[in-house]
Parts: C-alpha cells; structure tokens; sequence
C-alpha cells in the first residue's frame, strides 16, 4: 500500500510539474540587473525608475524597469520591460483620438501620479507628441507619460524585441497572455474610428487594430533628466 501510495504522490507531483512547464509563469515584478543611476545609463540599458504593484500581493508597490530606447543629452527615453497594467483605450465607441482618449487621461493623471515620488516627477519632462498623418492619432499633445505609437515602435528594435509579458498585476486585472507567458499591448496609434494599433504576443505591430473599448496591456513610456 504504501508503495503504491508513493508511486500515486510521485505521478501527481510529476503532473503538476508538466502542466507548469507547459504554462509559464507571467512577469511577477520587475527584477535583474539594472542600474539606478540615470545619468550613467545609454540606449539599450535597464534601469530603475519609479515604482508600481507588479506581484499582485499586499505587500507594497515594486520597482519599476524600463529600457532606454533613446538617449538625447541628459534626456533618457523610457519604455516600461512588463506590461505594467490593463485598460481600455476609451470607454465608449462613439469615436476617439489619442488626444480625448481615456487612455490617455489615465496615464497622464493615475499612473503618473501612482508611479512617481515627487522627485522622480520633477525628472520626468512633458513631451509634444504629434499627430501621425498616415493614423487618426489626432491634434498634438503635450505629455508626461504615454504610449509609443505605431511609427515609434519600430525603432525598439525587431519584431521579437518588442514582445513582453505582464506582470502578475496586469494579468490578475485581465491582461491577456500566451502559452509562453507574453501578452499584448496597446500602441496610441488610433488606426480608424473605433480601432487602435497594438503590438500582439507574437511581437511586430498590428495597425488593423483592437476596438478601443477592449481591455488591452498597458507598456508606458516616458521621458526624464537623467541630470537632475
């Protein structure tokens, strides 16, 4: 019996084991190497900036990682590694652009001021985005924090560069993700009346677009003084 007891034990554990390989993990919070000293960082670097609930437990917020994808002076451009949320483009599908969507509103206002101690947002440097003739992207914006857009996303890097994974948070708020783990996320590219551009789990970017009304991950980005 107890032979058999064991055999059973062994077989279940083995199970168990299988069917967590076959479904990786999602991104529980921001970890590795990364610096954080900004001023030291160039094109390509990890580092830390700010800090967001990415484990999805009752124990604090985690720092945040982001990549520099550009550097200009002391002024670093960063785009968040994970998938740090879940949100719709807008609310209703009556129509919108970057410039009224909600969106919008949420990064520049919640996640800005969620993310960010009041010297992390002294760093951070408002940006005029401009309007994409080729999208619907809409009139010019000045902005804190944002989504890259379909013309930006190509200069991250290749096609698999550009695929992520959420981080427990996200994918507990709904953030979808694949066998492998990673998940897709919204671009600011409106690409017709009640569709925008996103970057799907396979990596690349799809202009065709998801309703704006879906939930969809959200990958940040924001400029800052690497001086300050």
């Amino acid at each position: 019996m107890k032979k058999t007891s064991i055999r059973r034990t062994f077989t279940l554990c083995l199970a168990l084991a299988l069917l967590f390989a076959a479904f990786p993990a999602v991104q529980s919070f921001a970890s590795g190497e990364a610096k954080t000293d900004l001023s030291e960082a160039r094109k390509g670097d990890v580092v830390i900036f700010g800090s967001y609930e990415q484990n999805d437990k009752d124990d604090g917020t985690e720092p945040i990682e982001w990549k520099v994808i550009d550097r200009d002076g002391d002024k670093l451009l960063l785009f968040s590694v994970y998938t740090l949320d879940y949100q719709r483009y807008h609310s209703t599908q009556a129509g919108t652009t970057w410039a009224d969507s909600d969106i919008r509103k949420w990064l520049n206002e919640d996640f800005f001021e969620d993310a960010f101690n009041e010297e992390e947002q002294e760093k951070v440097i408002p940006v005029t985005n401009s309007n994409e003739k080729e999208y619907k992207t809409g009139e010019d914006t000045e902005d804190l924090v944002f989504l890259l857009s379909a013309s930006e996303i190509k200069y991250t890097g290749s096609a698999k560069s550009m695929i992520t994974k959420p981080t427990a948070y996200a994918a507990g708020k709904g953030a979808a993700h694949n066998r492998n783990g990673n998940g897709w996320y919204w671009l600011r590219s409106v690409t017709s009346k009640t569709k925008a551009a996103f970057v799907p789990g396979v990596g690349g970017y799809d202009i065709g677009g998801y309703t704006i009304t879906y939930g969809g991950g959200v990958r940040p980005a924001v400029w800052v003084d690497a001086s300050k």
